[in-house]
């Protein structure tokens, strides 16, 4: 079939909106009415044309790369394809094989990653990590059964996550990058030298009360291994993007800094008391302070994250108890109970607060929180080339 301009007037994607219907950017654009004389069609989305084809053309792209937006008898406005009853099991299927390639990426994706875990440190990380591993995946091979019975409801709130993701990641994040060329600058300097760098700058109880108390920020800018550094990276990138996009960015870098010194503090006064280094303090407390985020203004985030939240915190915690032989779990609460507590303390309710911003001196704040990790960065870096070299 050939390609159907779309109509000349209302035919843009913020027309035909619903009366009454507050729209947010992060949420598919409202309906678009549908051109005239042309029974079935879709949105192209690249193009951002509208396309004739035939009902059988629609049932087969929708089971292999279903288009955003569609147009049938049935609709006077064009509509997502799970709308469209006969269209409906078509999708499930696709969702349905989705879930099975995501089983197997998974199972391939676990697998190395316990074996490089215990090649690392202990082969006894497979006793509970194995388990832990098989129970996950026959969660995930369960979500086969489960796409083949989605309703539309919960098809329509997955669509929602997605858009809120693109438009997340559309979002200035000055803030995080920052931190993320913080942790780029460590890792760069203790790449060489792991193991000396643990021990020159490392979070050591024992040497933190003998007269080093600088090791309590410190040792939440290194981190121990090449997999360790990526792991919290990626949780970095992520959790301060979500941050900036619905918060006053300043609260990126006090969060972290404030989160990470508690997440020491913690490690230094609740036992095993042994070395340790890594960011996840800082990155708990920010998984913490979106915890509250959720809650408290639930009305201006799409239906979904509190849970997604939520569920980041158990599989976190699950890891903390596969590898609670290695793993700082002090620091992990030390930090996350400081992000709740600041969540708790600034967060103002969604709907006493509609558009929640900061002010001038949130910002220098947060101005003078990046600093101090910067200056603790090149402090940090120092102090391994000094006991490297010197």
């Amino acid at each position: 079939m050939s390609p159907v301009e779309p109509p000349a007037a209302g035919g843009g994607p913020q027309a035909a909106a619903v009366p009454g219907a507050p729209y947010r950017p992060w949420e598919p654009a409202p309906p678009r009415p549908k051109p005239e004389g042309i029974e079935y069609g879709f949105l192209n989305p690249v193009r951002d044309e509208l396309v004739g084809t035939t009902r059988e053309r629609l049932v087969y792209l929708c089971r292999t790369a279903p288009p955003p937006r569609v147009w049938t008898p049935e609709n006077d406005y064009l509509v997502p394809p799970y709308e469209v009853p006969y269209l409906l099991d078509a999708c499930r299927e696709l969702l349905a094989e989705r879930a099975g390639r995501t089983v197997r990426r998974t199972a391939a994706f676990g697998a190395g990653l316990l074996a490089l875990w215990s090649l690392a440190a202990t082969p006894l990380v497979l006793v509970p990590g194995v388990p832990l591993l098989i129970a996950y995946l026959a969660y995930l091979r369960s979500g086969r059964q489960r796409a083949m019975e989605l309703r539309v409801e919960e098809l329509r709130a997955g669509e929602a996550n997605a858009h809120y993701a693109r438009w997340e990641a559309s979002q200035p994040a000055h803030r995080t990058r920052g931190l993320m060329y913080m942790l780029m600058a460590t890792g760069a300097a203790q790449l060489p030298w792991l193991r000396e760098s643990v021990a020159a700058a490392g979070m050591d109880p024992a040497r933190v009360l003998d007269g080093e108390p600088w090791r309590v920020l410190s040792g939440a800018l290194l981190h121990g291994s090449p997999m360790h550094w990526v792991m919290n990276f990626s949780a970095l990138v992520s959790l301060g993007r979500t941050m900036e996009a619905r918060a006053p960015a300043a609260y990126v870098p006090l969060v972290f800094l404030a989160s990470a010194l508690t997440g020491s503090l913690a490690s230094l006064y609740l036992p095993p008391h042994v070395v340790s280094v890594g960011a996840s303090g800082g990155l708990l407390g920010m998984m913490g302070f979106l915890l509250v985020l959720a809650l408290r203004r639930a009305g201006h985030l799409p239906e979904g994250f509190g849970r997604l939240m939520r569920t980041n915190l158990l599989l976190t915690a699950g890891i903390g108890l596969v590898g609670f032989m290695f793993i700082d779990n002090a620091a992990h609460g030390g930090g996350l109970l400081a992000g709740v507590a600041i969540g708790a303390a600034a967060i103002p309710n969604g709907d006493r607060v509609p558009e929640w911003t900061g002010g001038a001196l949130l910002e220098r704040a947060g101005l003078a929180a990046q600093a101090l990790l910067w200056a603790a960065t090149a402090a940090t870096a120092a102090v391994i080339l000094t006991r490297v070299l010197g």
